[in-house]
């Protein structure tokens, strides 16, 4: 169910300022969107990217980091939705990765699962992916 527009802004801002504290490099911010709970989970696209726990999670991002010189995201379609203290949001995204001097764009999906505490939206699993070949798309109608 759709959620009032004050909570998707906030979902939506806690998004946005970990995506920025990615391509900063901030894994401090980065992992204060993130509930500390053991069971919160990140799962990447990479095939053993199944991880879990905030020292964890901590660890991954810290090695995401050291393989690009620089990292810009764009979110270019969010759903946002929810019920009660918990809100999940289905979204896509391009993401400009720089590694050497040369910059690749790549298409992204994003779903994200945040619970509220005390007011504030915590990450409680994330689920970044690739999705997989363009030429379907076309293919494909999109029902919103």
């Amino acid at each position: 169910m759709r959620l009032p527009l004050a909570e998707e802004i906030q979902i939506t801002s806690v998004l946005e300022i970990f995506l920025d504290a990615y391509g900063n490099k901030d894994i401090n911010t980065m992992m204060r969107c993130f509930s500390d709970d053991p069971d919160t989970v990140v799962i990447g696209p990479g095939e053993q990217e199944k991880i879990m726990g905030t020292s964890n999670i901590h660890n991954s991002f810290a090695r995401d980091m050291q393989g690009a010189d620089d990292l810009k995201f764009k979110l270019t379609w969010q759903v946002v939705a929810g019920s009660g203290p918990v809100s999940w949001v289905a979204s896509e995204c391009f993401v400009d990765i720089t590694v050497q001097g040369i910059t690749t764009s790549v298409k992204a999906r994003w779903t994200v699962v945040l619970e509220n505490r005390g007011g504030y939206w915590l990450i409680r699993h994330s689920h970044f992916s690739l999705p997989a070949g363009e030429g379907e798309e076309e293919e494909q109608q999109q029902q919103y």
